[in-house]
């Protein structure tokens, strides 16, 4: 087999930096619509138009909980294909690792619906009459007081990281489905395959969410045991915000970029191989444009058959068609542009650049731990700064709300807060967080011991020597 037997996949250093940026933006954003605003209505509402065209890049960033569905399928079939195609390992001992990671990334979900959501406004019509909601944690912080009972109406929400690890399942039982089929070395026909379900999943989405929906607000009305624990089963695929429709349609394009992307570095590693799918850089280029055309397509509809202003299309329970494929290709191209800086680059320059950013990865290394937790400092700060800037005499307003000062100073309060406290937290090795807990119960099943908080390694020198070799002739 000469070089094409690896010792390891070239190692992917644009996910954890693509995964620290995501959570940066997302404590920023979270910060402004639930600590300032409390909901995107209230700030569509509100805030002027020119604010809100200068804030234009976080009001879509708001939008982007498809990056994760993306780079989990991505990682997935990237890590399957170098155990299974390379290593030769039977499929399911491969996928352990990653179904166990999804099945973690669940029980973060549950804790999250619990304890430390954001306070939410109800997305279920005529169930329940009440304004708002909250967990007990984040609800003790956002109202500073003890808040108990937590508002059952959570465990129905999609949310982030309920599709991530829905995400974790899908991209293991799709590339199984592929292989399964077409047969694991047939990887020009499987990528098409994948590719061909994701469109279709896409394509069917809104129609076959609204059916789910409105099952799920039957089932929470009818109020009896079975009829709730289906609507949490069905809440994952139809559930108001982040559900599996539209949102495994990402999961699946981020599974076949990874194969395209694995099957590219296995041709350019080893001079013997030669792959018959497209070059990922290519491939990338041409859907991201392929979605910017639908996305123009179904603007036009939106303002035009549909007499929407153009900031109602960001007031929706789940994605829709105007935006997904604006976000699907921009997340697209993204991807493209991190591959370009990231791993189409020497040896040496990827070490360069892994020393750079080091401090935007530590944020993607304990993304999950920050999810769960950053809603209860946000909480407990938007407490802090309302009350400062607030006048008691007007109940009904939040001046904070408005107050430029004020919020620029909570900004710089809360993500300071997160810069300085994981640079301190690094020094332990991040122990005790969530990321924590899944390496070191993982570990107990694992062959090998997982490297994840091995931070000298992963953090501070995540480009092994052996890759010297595996420079690419034509590094830019």
């Amino acid at each position: 087999m000469g070089r094409g037997l690896w010792i390891m996949a070239k190692r992917l250093l644009f996910l954890d930096f693509l995964r620290g940026i995501a959570m940066m933006i997302l404590i920023i954003v979270h910060v402004l619509v639930h600590g300032v605003w409390f909901y995107p209505e209230i700030a569509l509402a509100l805030v002027p138009g020119w604010v809100l065209i200068v804030l234009g890049p976080l009001v879509i960033f708001a939008t982007w909980a498809g990056i994760f569905a993306i780079v989990s399928g991505l990682a997935s079939v990237y890590n399957l294909h170098d155990q299974v195609i390379i290593r030769g390992k039977p499929f399911w001992q491969a996928a352990k690792v990653r179904l166990f990671n999804s099945s973690m990334v669940l029980v973060g979900h549950l804790i999250y619906v619990t304890l430390t959501a954001h306070r939410r406004n109800i997305p279920y019509p005529g169930v329940i009459d009440q304004e708002e909601i909250h967990t007990i944690i984040t609800g003790s912080a956002e109202n500073l007081t003890f808040y108990w009972p937590p508002d059952w109406m959570f465990f129905f929400f999609a949310d982030a990281i309920g599709m991530i690890a829905m995400s974790g399942f899908i991209s293991v039982f799709v590339i199984w489905i592929a292989w399964k089929i077409n047969g694991k070395d047939n990887h020009n026909r499987n990528y098409k395959m994948i590719l061909a379900v994701s469109l279709v999943w896409l394509a069917v989405s809104i129609p076959v969410w609204n059916w789910g929906y409105l099952i799920i607000i039957d089932l929470l009305k009818n109020g009896s045991f079975g009829a709730l624990v289906l609507a949490k089963l069905m809440s994952f695929f139809f559930g108001a915000f982040q559900p599996m429709f539209p949102l495994a349609g990402f999961t699946m394009m981020g599974v076949v970029v990874g194969l395209l992307l694995a099957e590219n570095f296995r041709s350019l590693q080893d001079p013997e191989y030669t792959t018959e799918v497209p070059d990922v850089r290519q491939f990338i280029k041409r859907w991201a444009g392929i979605f910017f055309l639908l996305f123009i397509f179904f603007l036009v509809i939106d303002l035009t058959v549909n007499g929407k202003a153009p900031l109602e299309i960001f007031e929706y329970k789940v994605i829709p068609y105007t935006l997904f494929t604006f976000n699907m290709s921009m997340m697209l191209l993204s991807i493209l542009a991190l591959l370009n800086w990231f791993e189409y680059k020497s040896y040496d320059q990827r070490v360069a650049i892994a020393k750079r950013t080091v401090f935007v990865r530590r944020f993607g290394l304990v993304s999950l731990t920050i999810y769960l937790t950053e809603s209860v400092v946000n909480g407990f700060f938007s407490s802090v700064f309302h009350l400062i800037f607030d006048d008691p005499s007007t109940p009904d307003f939040q001046e904070l709300m408005l107050n430029g000062f004020g919020i620029t100073l909570y900004v710089i309060v809360v993500f300071g807060l997160w810069l300085v406290f994981l640079s301190l937290w690094e020094q332990s090795g991040f122990k005790y967080g969530a990321e924590y807990w899944i390496v070191r119960i993982g570990n107990s099943f694992r062959e090998s011991k997982s490297i994840r908080l091995d931070l000298a390694t992963v953090l501070h020198n995540p480009i092994p020597e052996r890759e010297k070799e595996w420079d690419l002739a034509h590094a830019d």
